[in-house]
């Protein structure tokens, strides 16, 4: 199943919407930004809270808790190696591979390629595209893919 995802773009005041590749709107994403903290909560189309992704902006090394349906189900963190970095969602054991900075990179477990992540170009704004190779891993994949986001936003942030 393949998502089109609106970029950030650092604006974490503005809510957005997910959409199916036929058009249709998936999933409500709003934003809420506090002084050392942005969440964001995804809601479905028949107004429900589906899960929240909340990131200290202040911490030495960022992170995302991942909530779902009011249970937290993992955090992602970005760890460096020789090779680069990589993003991991402990509590599932997903991690990426690839280059997150470009939006061009993988999303795997342990046996086999969940997601496929490639930023697409249009006319008025990028948008990400989420290929997902099973609907059960859709919304983990969403998750892993917003939080590594708000991690690189996180970063951006405390440098300048």
């Amino acid at each position: 199943m393949k998502l089109l995802v609106n970029s950030m773009n650092n604006d974490l005041t503005a809510p957005w919407q997910i959409f199916d590749e036929a058009g249709n709107a998936v999933l409500d994403v709003r934003p809420t930004e506090q002084a050392d903290s942005v969440a964001l909560e995804l809601i479905d189309q028949d107004g429900k809270h589906i899960s929240r992704l909340s990131c200290r902006l202040s911490a030495w090394k960022p992170f995302v808790d991942v909530t779902v349906r009011s249970k937290l189900v993992g955090r992602v963190v970005r760890r460096f190696d020789l090779q680069g970095s990589s993003f991991q969602f402990d509590g599932i054991n997903w991690h990426t591979e690839g280059d997150a900075d470009s939006y061009d990179f993988g999303i795997f477990n342990h046996e086999y390629k969940v997601a496929e992540v490639a930023l697409q170009a249009f006319e008025e704004t990028d948008c990400i595209q989420l290929d997902v190779a099973n609907k059960r891993n859709l919304l983990p994949a969403i998750c892993m893919l917003l939080t590594v986001e708000l991690i690189m936003i996180a970063e951006q942030r405390k440098t300048s």
